[in-house]
């Protein structure tokens, strides 16, 4: 298994990105707007 490490890939989505890779973009949309500070 590769690991990505990117800026992307912060968050749950990183993990989720391995799974569900058509969901990434939904998931960062999700993850920046209830986490705006984590950013």
């Amino acid at each position: 298994m590769r690991h990505a490490v990117r800026s992307a890939d912060t968050g749950p989505c990183g993990t989720l990105r391995a799974m569900f890779a058509h969901s990434t973009q939904t998931c960062q949309t999700w993850w920046w707007t209830a986490h705006p500070a984590a950013r």
